[in-house]
């Protein structure tokens, strides 16, 4: 092996580690958000809102949401709970696109990047991809890990 075909073994070495990386972050994200989606379902079970466990995290957010909202006056828990639907919102939205999407791996100057391509938009004339970072990813798992440990202290 020459020098230069070496260079190129040890870059596809290094951006086939770095797509591994993306692929254990999403995961990490959707354990995580998995937790909080047996969270919601123990608060509306606490409230006697029967719903489907294979339902979608957002259908069981909305009930959620809804049976806050024919509330008054809300006690200081609930007002946790609407808060921490109202931050879940772009995290479980988030967690449907890595849900739904390939994953590719791009850099702009020097950064590595994550490019998702949800499989709803095959076929379109539009190319649409979301793009995220490794930064943004952990912090997004951050902050789901956060909202599933309020919303247990919440639910007991």
């Amino acid at each position: 092996m020459n020098a230069i075909t070496g260079k190129l073994a040890r870059a596809a070495d290094e951006a086939a580690a770095c797509l591994d990386d993306a692929h254990l972050l999403r995961s990490k994200l959707i354990d995580k958000c998995a937790a909080v989606e047996g969270a919601v379902l123990a608060h509306l079970s606490n409230r006697s809102i029967k719903i489907s466990a294979k339902a979608p995290l957002s259908q069981k957010m909305a009930l959620l949401r809804d049976s806050l909202r024919d509330k008054t006056p809300l006690s200081k828990a609930d007002r946790s709970l609407q808060k921490a639907m109202v931050e879940l919102q772009p995290l479980a939205e988030l967690r449907s696109e890595l849900a739904h999407s390939t994953l590719e791996r791009a850099a702009v100057n020097g950064q590595v990047i994550f490019l998702l391509r949800n499989a709803a938009d095959e076929g379109s004339s539009v190319d649409r991809r979301v793009v995220v970072t490794p930064a943004s990813l952990r912090d997004a798992t951050s902050q789901l890990s956060q909202i599933a440990n309020r919303l247990r202290q919440l639910a007991a």
